[in-house]
């Protein structure tokens, strides 16, 4: 086989097959931290998606999982007692983290009647139909479940992420598996004149954190600061008010059952790391720009003093 044939059949996964997938993720392309780097193309095609280095348009992008993945720590006996579970295929979802202009990030919570993740903090996101790019699939839930048209121009690939439900295994044997892929979403409009209608049989509430409020979450910090939100009442009336910042901050290590409070999920907390980088990254390119002709200013007045000074002679 040539190098490249060697790599396709080393790297490339393909979710969405018939048969349960019962191998870590990370393990097949690696990774053997929580998180690292991989070079992958990602394409959705025929209900697949395919993560392959053998693409021409590889790229560097960050893949995670939990620190204590299941799908990992299935021993042999487990993953034989699974193989007959359809709901272990790997199946393909998307998430949109939208920022404004006003660099406020938004976050969904998931209604407490949800099969998985019930009263979690998450983007928008979900499922990629047949048939669905993984661009059409983030623009259709973004609209589906926030009431918010984005293009496919607005969107950029931020990682990947494994996700298993339970996402421990204390709580219980996995019943979904899923590869994540994270876009982020900017607008041209502050989050205050962004109008949003919360998709009622999912969501039961949205909030805009600001910078310093996804650092304080991240590093699991206790704080008594509120968010800005949008909460839908039972007769689907939607009020802006204010959240409390604490319940995103708790550990997600030190809940007991699926039906604990509310909190951020795991693949959230590795999504919103890589918003907070790619938006230092760009503020930092941004600055650059603006000190490149300060810069070029500051030469042209020295050469220009330079010129002016008589040469002196011995």
């Amino acid at each position: 086989k040539n190098p490249s044939e060697i790599l396709m059949s080393r790297w490339t996964i393909q979710a969405n097959q018939q048969e349960p997938h019962l191998e870590c993720i990370l393990d097949k392309v690696g990774v053997q931290a929580r998180q690292g780097e991989v070079q992958v193309d990602v394409l959705h095609l025929e209900r697949i998606l395919h993560l392959t280095t053998a693409a021409p348009h590889a790229r560097l992008l960050p893949i995670g999982h939990a620190a204590d993945c299941p799908m990992r720590l299935l021993d042999a006996e487990k993953k034989r007692q699974l193989a007959q579970d359809p709901g272990l295929q790997v199946r393909t979802a998307v998430t949109v983290y939208v920022v404004s202009a006003d660099k406020r990030v938004l976050l969904t919570r998931r209604a407490s009647h949800m099969r998985t993740f019930p009263n979690v903090w998450v983007p928008p996101g979900g499922g990629v139909d047949p048939g669905e790019s993984l661009e059409e699939a983030a623009v259709r839930e973004v609209m589906e479940e926030i009431g918010l048209q984005v293009s496919p121009d607005q969107l950029q690939l931020l990682g990947i992420f494994e996700s298993a439900f339970p996402p421990l295994l204390r709580l219980g044997d996995p019943k979904r598996h899923h590869i994540i892929v994270n876009m982020l979403a900017e607008l041209t409009e502050d989050h205050h004149n962004v109008a949003l209608t919360l998709q009622q049989s999912e969501l039961n509430a949205a909030a805009w954190l600001n910078l310093e409020h996804l650092k304080t979450v991240l590093g699991e910090k206790e704080t008594e600061d509120v968010v800005d939100a949008l909460v839908v009442r039972e007769d689907q009336v939607h009020l802006r008010t204010k959240l409390p910042l604490n319940p995103l901050a708790r550990g997600h290590h030190n809940f007991a059952t699926m039906s604990d409070p509310e909190r951020l999920g795991m693949s959230t907390q590795f999504g919103l790391d890589l918003v907070l980088r790619t938006i230092a990254k760009s503020a930092s390119e941004e600055e650059g720009k603006c000190a490149e002709p300060k810069r070029k200013k500051e030469e042209a007045e020295d050469t220009v003093e330079k010129q002016k000074k008589p040469e002196k002679y011995p």
